[in-house]
């Protein structure tokens, strides 16, 4: 069975109203796309890319991992996440 694609999920993708961090490193090109439009269309939905990482980005930079994971977690806590308006 194939599974779908990100890019077949667009619908899907617009439906959870749950705060959202998508996280890439900038060397795991296969992946710099899929996140772009996860951001693009998840509500709520933040977008990380951290620089020379590949695509193991919680183990190759697991201290920055936990550093942007706790600030999201802190922003969501207290009402700063999905505020950003252009």
């Amino acid at each position: 069975m194939k599974r779908k694609t990100i890019f077949e999920l667009e619908p899907q993708l617009r439906e959870p109203r749950v705060p959202t961090l998508v996280m890439t490193g900038d060397q795991d090109e296969p992946c710099i796309e899929p996140s772009l439009f996860m951001r693009r269309h998840i509500p709520n939905a933040g977008l990380l890319v951290v620089p020379m990482t590949g695509h193991t980005v919680n183990i190759e930079e697991p201290a920055r991992v936990n550093r942007e994971v706790g600030e999201f977690l802190t922003a969501v806590e207290n009402g700063r996440w999905g505020t950003w308006t252009a």
